[in-house]
């Protein structure tokens, strides 16, 4: 079986002397090449993880995320 495995943290950051909204920041990682990506918003994560997936065959920038427990073992 091929898996490819990616790391995302997300943060909030404190919001400005002007007391704007808190602004919210991540980082993707992935974790076989160390490839990493600093995030200002989560809509660029599949486009980070899209290359890694056509390796697998996996080629619509569509897919599904599963939780844990929604996984068949």
């Amino acid at each position: 079986m091929i898996e490819q495995v990616f790391i995302i943290r997300v943060w909030q950051e404190a919001s400005g002397a002007g007391g704007g909204s808190p602004e919210f920041r991540g980082m993707i990682k992935h974790a076989p090449s160390g490839e990493k990506r600093y995030l200002e918003n989560l809509n660029v994560v599949d486009e980070f993880m899209l290359p890694y997936l056509k390796e697998m065959g996996i080629d619509a920038p569509g897919f599904t995320f599963m939780s844990s427990n929604q996984q068949a073992h």
